[in-house]
């Protein structure tokens, strides 16, 4: 998760109603790159739009289906999203295992998201904290990012415990969508998430290896149920050690010591 400016006269980024003269690219599993043309709207559903001198709200749409994730953008049907994800359960560690990679995602290696829901009284505005770490190159070796981002939870009827669509964030008034379109309904092993023009795409899993039959299974499926071209889906380098385990927080639990080089 990290995102870069990039100086252009040909693109108008707003943030905190601060216009500079910058394209700007967003990247990680939970955001995607956004290219902004002169006086157009920003790629996001997050109430604002981008134009030469201030940001003006954008009304909000009518009442959708909550199951269905589709894009203005793109003529290419809704993403199903799945039927129920109990927020409590989705909570915690999650490994980034093969993705269709933004920009600045076609290096990552040990690539680790942890979620954290936030109960009513320590509220911030956003429901979910969302800390993504990964080395920028090979595992272990290279740079290590980290980048924290706000996770909201969408609902039509108000109960934040189960919703299969969030938003995130990663500063004001970005909010990207988040669609859950695959989930191990019974145990939360394994989860995908899309992003409705189907550009990219993120497989995850509670450690960092999946069994092959499992990601072969979610892979035929993006592509017979959601419409996904998955020539570039990229396995994410999975490698560790006990102690880089313990640098960055893990635990046994999370990468068993079967699943380490030592």
């Amino acid at each position: 998760m990290s995102y870069h400016f990039f100086e252009s006269p040909k693109a108008l980024f707003c943030k905190e109603s601060v216009v500079s003269h910058l394209t700007i690219a967003v990247c990680s599993p939970n955001f995607l790159p956004l290219h902004v043309s002169p006086f157009s709207v920003i790629h996001s559903r997050s109430g604002y739009q981008c134009k030469q001198q201030h940001v003006e709200p954008v009304a909000p749409s009518s009442k959708r289906n909550i199951n269905k994730m589709g894009n203005a953008s793109t003529k290419l049907p809704p993403l199903e999203l799945v039927p129920k994800c109990e927020t409590a359960k989705f909570m915690g560690t999650w490994f980034v295992v093969g993705n269709k990679p933004t920009y600045l995602e076609t290096n990552a290696s040990n690539a680790v998201e942890r979620y954290t829901f936030l109960s009513n009284d320590k509220k911030p505005g956003h429901d979910v904290d969302i800390d993504f770490q990964y080395n920028d190159g090979d595992p272990i070796t290279s740079k290590l990012k980290s980048l924290p981002q706000k996770g909201y939870i969408q609902t039509d009827n108000g109960d934040k415990s189960v919703s299969s669509i969030w938003k995130v964030s990663p500063f004001w008034p970005i909010k990207l969508d988040y669609p859950i379109i695959e989930l191990d309904a019974d145990a939360y092993q394994y989860c995908v998430i899309g992003y409705p023009s189907r550009q990219y795409l993120w497989i995850m899993s509670r450690t960092p290896q999946m069994k092959e039959e499992t990601y072969d299974m979610l892979v035929k499926r993006c592509i017979d149920k959601h419409g996904y071209d998955t020539s570039n889906l990229r396995k994410v380098p999975q490698k560790w050690t006990a102690e880089e385990r313990q640098k960055r927080g893990l635990t046994a639990k999370e990468i068993p010591d079967d699943m380490s080089l030592e």
